[in-house]
């Protein structure tokens, strides 16, 4: 798998890598046995990048380091067992346009702004999850101060999202919850890749920062969304996410463009708002068709579960552009 860096629209990574089936779940891959009984503890578990981890017992203050850590611990526990969240979950978790009564329980956990030793410490946490982004000295402090660090691996794909959950659960001890989870995700999925909104057509996920545009090419997130939605990444010769001038998108003259809604630095109306305003990218067919559909900031640059329901919301926008073109 193509090891993509962070999206530059959202430094927020986060995940892992495994087979989720798109064929019937009787095909689908199983959790790995574990050396261990179910919930008990201590444990060693095997990281999905190689080596092991060491838990003493089960983690009760949890540190998340970024936003897909947050958001596939809540599939897994509540707030009483997370110690402290960063801040940026604000903006691109599952908890960024969630409504005041479901964020009330996190919100009254402490926050803090950067993947630093100090304010984890400080925190008193027994377990941090974090990812190969992390500041390695950061990583390296609360090591040696005997916190233990899982490290999960990017990613790329819904089935590297399934390999984190399940890492996860094993720092845990809570393996049965992540296999209903998985089987929900599972159900998603298939139905997402039967429905095939896109229908084969072309797209380019685009972001444009002021200066110079960029796009997602192979081994992305949002190529998978695009997958998912039944779309062809027309940057998917390009890897990881690749600078794209004006002059390679209107080569490409994808059908749909897909963009974030306002992302950040992406200065005032956003990239959509540049596409359908400059005259040099009014000949691109997406824009003169009005297919640049638009996704939250969160969704545009998940790493986590919420890729199923960014390609989701993808696949409702598609559908809903040709329905109103036929009538």
């Amino acid at each position: 798998m193509h090891r993509s860096s962070p999206h530059p629209f959202a430094r927020i990574p986060a995940v892992v890598a495994l087979a989720l089936g798109a064929a019937c779940a009787d095909s689908a891959p199983r959790a790995p046995a574990a050396a261990y009984a179910p919930g008990s503890f201590p444990r060693t578990i095997e990281l999905p990048r190689g080596g092991a981890l060491r838990i003493e017992r089960a983690p009760q203050r949890i540190v998340p380091a970024n936003a897909g850590a947050f958001d596939l611990l809540t599939e897994l526990v509540g707030p009483e067992r997370v110690a402290a969240w960063p801040r940026q979950i604000l903006a691109y978790s599952v908890l960024a346009e969630a409504p005041p009564e479901k964020l009330a329980p996190w919100d009254a956990l402490p926050r803090y702004e950067r993947y630093l030793a100090e304010p984890l410490l400080a925190a008193d946490t027994d377990l941090v999850v974090s990812d190969p982004w992390g500041a390695l000295e950061t990583t390296a402090r609360l090591r040696e101060a005997g916190i233990a660090v899982l490290e999960l691996p990017d990613v790329a794909t819904i089935a590297d999202v399934v390999t984190s959950l399940r890492a996860l659960a094993a720092a845990l001890g809570r393996e049965e919850r992540a296999e209903e989870v998985i089987a929900g995700w599972r159900a998603r999925e298939q139905a997402l890749r039967a429905r095939n909104a896109g229908r084969g057509a072309t797209a380019v996920a685009y972001s444009y920062y002021g200066s110079q545009g960029a796009c997602s090419g192979a081994g992305t997130t949002l190529e998978e969304v695009l997958a998912l939605s039944g779309l062809k990444n027309a940057a998917g010769h390009l890897q990881g996410h690749a600078p794209m001038s004006f002059e390679q998108l209107l080569a490409l003259d994808p059908h749909w463009i897909l963009v974030a809604r306002l992302g950040e630095g992406e200065g005032a109306g956003g990239t959509g708002a540049l596409l359908r305003s400059d005259p040099v990218l009014a000949r691109l067919r997406a824009v003169r068709a009005q297919h640049v559909l638009e996704l939250s900031p969160r969704l545009f640059a998940s790493t986590s579960q919420q890729m199923l329901e960014a390609a989701e919301s993808l696949s409702e926008r598609l559908e809903a552009a040709r329905a109103g073109e036929r009538e």
